[in-house]
């Protein structure tokens, strides 16, 4: 079946959201730079950034705040650069744990408004989307935001996740969050889209674009929290099967005559390597209530702790050996909540050679900051936006 050819609008649409979506990552640049970056003809930039500033999308920047002109060889006048508006919209993050962050950004990407909650230990799928409902108006009110200006709003969520439904396929910690249409719901109270990913295939694609994975070409993630979540980037895109996250590794059997998981079976990865799992361990021998506390144990370097910690490694090795083998990474990003753990489990994966291949492989630590995993969603607002 062939393609329908494009229509004049479309081409002009194009190169609009091309133009606007190259002043976004530059920051400011300004027309001669636009022409010279994207092969558009001077006339058509010229009729695009005019277009651009009477929609109150971009301004141009003062002359004492320009940068200088990236354009070899150029001379006389100083061209006028231009730099997104950052009020011309605002963004809706939401990183969905059972800890939910919220974040406003403006539509330069900085963060305005930050919120969190702390979902009850008996929460269920309705009374989670409502926290989130209550989140979203608390935003919107305190921030005098119009839904008109809101450009969509981005959530990482838990568990399965399908993106072309927008829905959670399945996340056991939370009765009742099977085939769960939290997009449906969302867009049906508020009337703004609602785009949502997998919360570690979005902070994956976050450490890909401004973190420590930018500029590798294939990496796997591993998030240690209240579960064990994983993602595989390739070229800047988020593995995926039929539109569906795939790679639920938490649930990936380590020995089945395991420990019991929540999800019925024995022997899961998570009921090794989750955050539970590593303070029941510590709680044995140091008294702390979460994971940063276990920092000072680490530095001071407590035998039981570092015993607990060469077991938990070997069973980490394991895991990672056996995704490697499937797709062979060039790099393995480890990240929990505390920088001084992520680095420890990173110099133990080291000394035992955890490498699944002949080739070397990378193993980069990182912490993960709530606002930070919000902010980085509403990048699949921004990307639904520059792709329309």
């Amino acid at each position: 079946m062939n393609a329908e050819p494009l229509r004049s609008t479309d081409i002009r649409e194009r190169n609009e959201k091309l133009v606007l979506q190259l002043i976004h990552q530059e920051g400011q640049i300004s027309q001669s730079e636009v022409a010279l970056r994207t092969g558009l003809k001077p006339p058509t930039v010229f009729r695009i950034f005019g277009m651009l500033e009477r929609n109150g999308y971009i301004l141009p920047v003062p002359l004492d705040r320009a940068h200088p002109s990236s354009i070899p060889g150029k001379k006389g006048r100083k061209p006028v650069a231009f730099q997104i508006n950052p009020e011309a919209h605002y963004l809706i993050g939401i990183d969905w744990t059972r800890t939910p962050t919220l974040v406003v950004v403006d539509f330069q990407g900085e963060i305005r408004y930050s919120s969190t909650q702390e979902f009850p230990l008996d929460i269920q799928a309705e009374g989670s989307l409502k926290i989130i409902e209550g989140m979203i108006h608390s935003a919107l009110r305190e921030n005098s935001l119009p839904k008109e200006k809101i450009l969509g709003i981005g959530i990482g969520l838990p568990g399965k996740v399908d993106i072309e439904r927008g829905s959670i396929v399945t996340y056991p910690r939370i009765p009742g969050m099977v085939d769960f249409p939290i997009r449906d719901r969302l867009e049906s109270i508020f009337h703004i889209p609602v785009h949502v990913h997998n919360n570690t295939s979005v902070i994956a694609l976050s450490e890909y674009r401004y973190g420590k994975a930018k500029g590798i070409p294939s990496f796997l993630t591993l998030l240690i929290r209240a579960g064990v979540g994983g993602a595989f980037v390739q070229n800047g895109i988020a593995f995926t099967n039929n539109f569906r996250t795939a790679l639920e590794i938490g649930h990936l059997g380590i020995d089945p005559d395991g420990p019991l998981c929540y999800c019925g079976q024995k022997g899961c990865l998570e009921t090794y390597l989750s955050e539970d799992a590593f303070l029941s361990e510590f709680q044995k021998y140091v008294p702390i209530k979460n994971l940063l506390e276990i920092e000072s144990f680490i530095q001071q370097e407590n035998p039981q702790i570092t015993r607990v910690l060469e077991a938990k490694g070997e069973v980490l090795c394991r895991a990672i050996q056996s995704l490697g083998q499937v797709f062979s990474p060039d790099a393995v990003l480890i990240i929990t909540r505390s920088q001084v753990f992520s680095e420890h489990l990173v110099s133990l994966l080291s000394k035992t050679f955890c490498n699944p291949s002949s080739r070397a492989l990378q193993l980069i630590p990182s912490h993960y900051k709530p606002t930070i995993a919000a902010k980085a969603a509403t990048d699949l607002v921004f990307d639904a936006f520059f792709k329309a």
